[in-house]
């Protein structure tokens, strides 16, 4: 299933161009914009656009290979006036860029004509990041189009913080629970907020390192007792 997933989001991506793309640290949104700015001086034609926002210091561009690799040059130059690591990623398309726009539609049409049942549980959309409380009535609106749009993951990590203060007043300190093969967001959630303790849970071992913390520990018993 993996493979034909990615074959069918390769297909979305012309043969005759290289793409990839590149994450950078430290970078706002407003160096990123501007980054890219820089590169359609040189390279008018180029397809460059902001992949993800993972954080207030963490932005990956996704598009043409050779704008990704000017990009990087820009970065090296004194002039630009921003030092940022670029770290090239090993993706097999230039995901959440205008590449994926065939995808986008193809999804459309496909959740379109199924009948799905509906979830009162809430998701935050990383693409306005709002708060979707019926999924999949949503779906198609606000989660189909991360597949060619900038995927907002400090907005969505932002707004579940707000919503967790909303509910209670008295919080001030918070345990985050990252589960899932990788530890993918901790680092996100750690840039992005103060006074919150991400942790991730990948493997056995993560949880018996959890139940050692006695700090963590002792978070999520007050939770549940809030409840």
């Amino acid at each position: 299933m993996k493979h034909e997933r990615g074959m069918f989001m390769q297909s979305a991506t012309p043969k005759d161009r290289k793409t990839g793309m590149v994450s950078f640290f430290p970078m706002n949104f407003t160096q990123a914009k501007a980054l890219i700015t820089e590169v359609h001086k040189e390279i008018p034609e180029a397809i460059l656009d902001i992949a993800c926002l993972n954080s207030p210091k963490n932005i990956v561009l996704s598009g043409d290979a050779d704008a990704l690799e000017y990009a990087i040059q820009i970065l090296a130059t004194p002039e630009f006036g921003v030092k940022s690591k670029a770290i090239r990623l090993d993706v097999s398309a230039p995901f959440h860029s205008r590449y994926m726009q065939t995808t986008h539609s193809i999804l459309t049409k496909n959740l379109s004509a199924m009948k799905m049942r509906g979830s009162t549980a809430p998701v935050i959309s990383g693409l306005n990041h709002t708060l979707q409380r019926q999924v999949p009535d949503h779906l198609i609106e606000n989660f189909v189009p991360l597949t060619s749009d900038t995927v907002n993951f400090m907005g969505a990590i932002e707004q579940a913080n707000n919503i967790l203060h909303t509910q209670s007043q008295t919080i001030e300190k918070a345990l985050w629970l990252e589960i899932g093969p990788k530890p993918t967001l901790s680092s996100f959630v750690s840039q992005t907020l103060d006074g919150v303790t991400p942790l991730s849970l990948c493997s056995a071992k993560d949880i018996r390192d959890l139940l050692k913390n006695k700090e963590a520990v002792s978070l999520l018993i007050g939770a549940n007792k809030s409840k």
